[in-house]
């Protein structure tokens, strides 16, 4: 006898199917839903997320909930009519459900007729793109994602267009260029790599191996030395594009134009590669940032093909190790910085290796001798950078009636400090009426290094920020909430580590790893775009898991870090006028503040290797009232309008990596126009 099931099918977006499947008879049993076209299964999940709203009425012991990710293939355009169902047949209420989508979205096909119409009516074909830019901008406020799974079908349909773009926003053909290949364990691959290239090398190198793969490959000892001499027998020029391989790597077959083509322009190129699957898995695609000095140094996460101009290659030493000649080409650019080929053009037979720590020590002894690298979490490279002279810190924490809040917090921000960094606190009260709270704060006016700045009125965090970094006399300012709760650190490591980054001139800004109080990370950094809004990378992850590609163990750039543990120069805070209270109370202040930081030429650095638990909103609550809701709406707004730009291309966010929800969890759909996309950036 069959059990008896409730279901139904609650939300069919993009190639998304959500809903519950329940069985009645046994509630805990977990129910696998099946998708299925003309008797083929398309994708298949179990309904086991926890759904307590379906609990509360009655139906089931807690979960039930499913998402079931239907395949690229289906999002060709036409209508398909896809069976929603469980293992036995039965189809689930609301089945079946209907799929009828463009990969490049909707407004991509308008776009596309609107052109063609405009031969024959160009006023309707105004008309027609005005419609296309209006159901743009809804695309992008609820925007899709597809799972990693689908990474071959989305990698097949994106990058040709992205090549075109390459090619149309460099224009002119490829200079002919040299392909250097250390052969490795399989010289086949390399071989295949290079006679599979749409675009003939005018040179190879083969750096190693016991004999030449082929006739007329100029063949050279394993180094860089090796290198050099070979670009010299060859009489390369200084602008000869260079394509470097490491052993065991295959090129896509564009690879080498591509390279070629962004040489053009610039003198050093990396660009995205696809990781080793593992056993009955897809490739997995390492989709990297925009140059990131520091996650450079902390995880070489360039990866192991470069492609570089001849002239910077000439004259490496004998010794020069493979390990040491990313670092080195980076010493030799005078302040340019690499480019990144937003681009799969390459993938590993084998996992991506770890850094070279003592290469980025004979790095950092030849470039700033005062830092020191050490071994890291999670395979990482961890730097220390000097304190500059006269550091001193600043915190400031607006408080208002969380006395016992307020009291865990300094206890444990005293339990931060060494000696050999002096520091203050500000403690700026936003009219707090509770005895307890007063008499804290009487004790506290009391306590050498701490002030206390009455600041009543309506709650404006930005307004309580700029009113306690008026006081204290640290060269450094942390603004930070009251319900943060540090770490023991009596040797002052855990200062020291944030506040050596400014010892960089370039640094603005720096944030920590923020951990919920069960250990969940609740900010590793904010990323720009999902949602069309700020969201905090690895959000809900554990604080020990390293990430996509260990970003949340890696210190790295990032567009902004969260204002609740905010470090930042006086100097630069007053020079650009603090946080904006006059339209920025409460809410994105601490991103606005960030890009400007940028617009002035400065870097927001966040670490891992610092962190604190965070109570997030503890102090001030949810935006869950109607007059909340209202002005973080209005805030969002102002937010999004001034910094449009950066919402839609973050530099440290691949614009192939998903717009929705938290980011580095899949791919970005509808598919997004490719022609200017695999431009460098």
């Amino acid at each position: 006898m069959q059990h008896r099931f409730l279901s139904r099918i609650e939300f069919v977006g993009g190639l998304n199917v959500e809903g519950f499947a329940v069985d009645q008879d046994a509630p805990e049993r977990v129910l696998t839903v099946l998708a299925v076209e003309n008797g083929d299964v398309l994708a298949s999940t179990r309904a086991d997320t926890p759904r307590p709203d379906l609990k509360a009425q009655g139906i089931g012991s807690g979960h039930g909930g499913f998402l079931l990710r239907l395949p690229l293939r289906l999002a060709d355009g036409r209508e398909h009519r896809v069976r929603i169902c469980l293992e036995d047949g039965r189809d689930l209420n609301g089945s079946p459900a209907l799929v009828a989508l463009p990969a490049r979205g909707l407004r991509a096909v308008l776009r596309d007729t609107a052109e063609e119409l405009a031969r024959i009516a160009p006023e309707q074909a105004q008309r027609l793109l005005h419609a296309a830019d209006m159901v743009g901008r809804l695309e992008e406020r609820a925007p899709q994602s597809l799972d990693f799974s689908d990474w071959p079908d989305y990698r097949a349909l994106m990058l040709p267009g992205m090549i075109e773009g390459l090619r149309a926003g460099i224009g002119g053909n490829p200079a002919p260029a040299v392909a250097a290949i250390r052969p490795g364990n399989d010289p086949r691959l390399a071989l295949e790599s290079l006679r599979s290239q749409t675009f003939a090398p005018g040179a190879v190198v083969q750096l190693g191996g016991d004999a030449p793969l082929s006739p007329g490959v100029l063949h050279v000892q394993d180094s860089p030395a090796g290198l050099s001499q070979a670009l010299e027998q060859l009489g390369a020029g200084p602008d000869t594009p260079v394509l470097l391989a490491e052993p065991d790597v295959s090129l896509d077959p564009r690879a080498l134009e591509a390279f070629s083509l962004a040489l053009r322009e610039h003198p050093l190129a990396y660009s995205d590669h696809e990781a080793p699957p593992a056993p009955g898995q897809t490739p997995m695609p390492r989709l990297k940032p925009a140059w990131d000095y520091d996650l450079f140094l902390s995880s070489g996460y360039t990866g192991g093909v470069l492609g570089v101009c001849a002239g910077f290659l000439s004259g490496l030493p004998d010794g020069t190790e493979w390990a040491d000649l990313p670092l080195l080409l980076l010493e030799r650019l005078g302040g340019r910085v690499p480019i990144h080929l937003p681009l799969p053009l390459w993938g590993r037979a084998a996992p991506d290796p770890a850094p070279a720590l003592q290469a980025v020590r004979r790095h950092l002894a030849r470039t700033a001798p005062a830092a020191q690298a050490y071994e890291g979490p999670g395979g990482t490279v961890r730097v220390e950078w000097p304190l500059p002279p006269g550091t001193g810190l600043t915190c400031v924490l607006p408080t208002k009636d969380q006395p016992a809040l307020l009291r865990q917090c300094l206890n444990s921000l005293r339990g931060l400090a060494g000696s050999a960094i002096p520091l203050d606190v500000v403690v700026v009260d936003n009219g707090s009426a509770l005895s307890e709270t007063q008499a804290l704060l009487a004790e506290l006016e009391a306590t050498p290094g701490v002030h206390v700045v009455r600041a009543p009125g309506p709650f404006n965090y930005s307004r309580l920020v700029n009113a306690g970094a008026a006081h204290g006399a640290g060269s450094i300012l942390a603004l930070l909430n009251d319900d943060l709760l540090f770490p023991a650190d009596p040797s002052g490591g855990w200062l020291r580590h944030v506040l050596g980054h400014f010892s960089r001139p370039d640094v603005g800004v720096v944030g920590v790893k923020l951990l919920y109080p069960d250990g969940l990370v609740q900010h590793a950094g904010m990323t720009l775009g999902p949602d069309a809004t700020a969201v905090h990378a690895f959000r809900h992850c554990s604080g020990a898991e390293p990430g996509y590609m260990g970003l949340a163990a890696a210190a790295r750039q990032c567009s902004a870090v969260t204002g609740a543990c905010l470090f930042t120069p006086r100097a630069l805070f007053n020079r650009l006028g603090g946080l904006d209270e006059h339209e920025l109370a409460v809410t994105f202040n601490d991103v606005d503040y960030c890009l400007r930081a940028r617009q002035a030429g400065l870097r927001t650095v966040c670490t891992p290797h610092a962190w604190a638990w965070h109570l997030e909103s503890a102090s001030r609550g949810a935006d869950d009232s109607p007059r909340k809701l209202a002005r973080a709406s209005r805030e969002l707004a102002l937010f999004a309008e001034r910094w449009g730009r950066y919402l839609e291309d973050d530099p440290h966010y691949h614009p192939l990596l998903s717009r929705r929800g938290l980011p580095y969890l899949g791919l970005r759909f509808p598919l997004p126009a490719a022609s200017h996309l695999g431009r460098p950036r």
